[in-house]
């Protein structure tokens, strides 16, 4: 698996509050969507996932859930990528 660092445009609310273990990532591309998961690994909004869940995006959002049925939905923008670390 290829993997990428995305970084939530807003930082967290309430970090310690986040189920900090699995993001939900939707991108938009010009021909559809996707989605994928990945995971928050800090408190200014670092997330990881895979590279095939935003190559080629035009628009990322990432949702965090608090564990409660509370959700928020933040803008993020692709970091960095290693496309030959698979």
């Amino acid at each position: 698996m290829k993997k990428v660092s995305l970084e939530v445009t807003d930082h967290l609310v309430d970090y310690d509050n986040k189920v900090r273990a699995l993001v939900f990532i939707q991108s938009f591309f010009d021909r559809g969507v996707g989605s994928g998961s990945g995971f928050v690994i800090t408190e200014s909004g670092l997330c990881f996932t895979c590279y095939h869940v935003v190559k080629g995006a035009k628009e990322i959002f990432v949702r965090l859930d608090d564990g409660e049925g509370h959700r928020e939905v933040k803008p993020a923008f692709v970091q960095y990528f290693d496309e030959d670390d698979d």
